[in-house]
């Protein structure tokens, strides 16, 4: 849920979609990564990936139902 708002207020606040900006960075991220002066920034562009809305919910429940188990 965190994430949603944080996304609508960055789009209220720039104006721009997670895809306008993306579009925006993904020049000046290639050029780092293209650099090689940041290898390990690098291999995380790389293997990163955006979890689908199901993983993320997933990840967060098991969050929520880790921290009551352990309350």
């Amino acid at each position: 849920m965190s994430r949603e708002l944080a996304e609508l207020e960055a789009q209220r606040r720039t104006g721009q979609s997670e895809d306008e900006w993306r579009a925006s960075v993904a020049p000046y991220i290639r050029k780092v990564v293209e650099s090689g002066a940041y290898p390990h920034f690098a291999r995380r562009v790389v293997e990163a990936r955006d979890p689908s809305f199901t993983e993320q919910f997933t990840f967060g429940l098991e969050r929520i139902l880790d921290g009551i188990s352990a309350g």
